[in-house]
């Protein structure tokens, strides 16, 4: 199990009775999802600002790291 954040989602998808779903939080720490009568398809994402932002500073920084690198080796055969 995962704890709750504000930063699960929930996603209907296809075939779903319901077109919106909320996360909430339940037993103080797990999620919970109130759904109506029916047949459910939905997807509980993770969607973090924080994990994109730190994926494009990864990238970045293996983008200098990678340059540097060239430019050592580069000045290093002359």
């Amino acid at each position: 199990t995962d704890s709750f954040t504000p930063s699960w989602r929930a996603v209907a998808l296809p075939r779903s009775v319901q077109t919106n779903y909320k996360l909430q939080p339940a037993n103080y720490i797990l999620r919970a999802v109130p759904l109506i009568a029916g047949h459910h398809h939905l997807r509980v994402e993770y969607a973090r600002d924080a994990l994109a932002i730190g994926g494009c500073i990864s990238i970045l920084a293996s983008v200098a790291f990678l340059t540097a690198l060239a430019w050592c080796c580069k000045n290093r055969l002359k």
